[in-house]
Order: C-alpha cells, then structure tokens, then sequence
C-alpha cells in the first residue's frame, strides 16, 4: 500500500501584540497525516511559541505536522512578519 505524500498546510489568520514583548496568533491549517483540519491560538514570550498544538504530550497533530508548524510560527516571527 502507498502512503500519501504530506503536504500539511498553514495559514495565519490574525495575530496582535499585548504590550511589547508578548503576541498572540492564531493559525489555521491542515494535519496531511490525519487529514484533519484544525485551529488554534499561540502566544509568542521571548520570541518561542507557545500552545497545546504544539507542545509535544498535549496536542492532538501528527507529529510531523506539530513540527512543520513550530518551524512556520518561528520562521514568521523571526522574518519580523508579525510587525
């Protein structure tokens, strides 16, 4: 049996600061694994995400998927999109 190629998905649907070093955004995206839609809220505390999708014993992604989306908020931070 073939396995399907992942081509999980990210979008950002808002984000806003809460004073200067503290953001919160929310992304939407798609779990290629699980083929399973989801959204969630991160909040950013000296430039590292935090939330239950991708903290590693709490969310319910693929672990492929809580990765690649670890490394799309971090990346979009880090490229100062969120400014």
């Amino acid at each position: 049996m073939e396995r399907k190629q992942c081509a999980h998905r990210f979008s950002t649907v808002d984000y806003e600061w809460a004073g200067a070093n503290i953001l919160f955004v929310k992304t939407s995206g798609f779990d290629a694994e699980q083929e399973k839609e989801f959204e969630g809220v991160f909040k950013f505390v000296g430039g590292l995400p935090y939330g239950d999708l991708i903290h590693a014993d709490k969310s319910f992604l693929s672990d492929t998927c809580r990765e690649k989306l670890r490394e799309y908020l971090i990346k979009r931070y880090e490229n100062k999109e969120f400014n």
